[in-house]
């Protein structure tokens, strides 16, 4: 986070574990009036202000880059397979 504030960064959007990133500041996008390229909001999805009041007037929708679109299954699961085990997750914007 430091890295991108000192790069001019006025925030950081994750989707990210729920019960985690809220504890080092992080908040649902919909407190930023941002939403998923979908128009989606849900409680992975957070953003986090680098500076008070960064994001006051950044409003909209995030869209990712083409390199997360139809990302084959098969190549997921061969790469997760290089670190521990953990239990799999399903947002709302994966696999559709």
């Amino acid at each position: 986070m430091a890295l991108a504030k000192d790069s001019g960064y006025k925030g950081i959007v994750i989707f990210g574990e729920p019960d985690y990133y809220p504890r080092i500041g992080f908040k649902t996008c919909d407190n930023f009036d941002v939403t998923t390229a979908s128009g989606k909001n849900f409680d992975a999805f957070m953003a986090i202000e680098l500076y008070e009041n960064s994001l006051d007037d950044v409003k909209g929708k995030v869209h990712l880059s083409s390199v997360f679109e139809n990302i084959p299954e098969e190549k997921v699961d061969a790469y997760n397979q290089k670190f521990p085990p953990l239990r799999k997750l399903k947002f709302p914007e994966q696999w559709e």
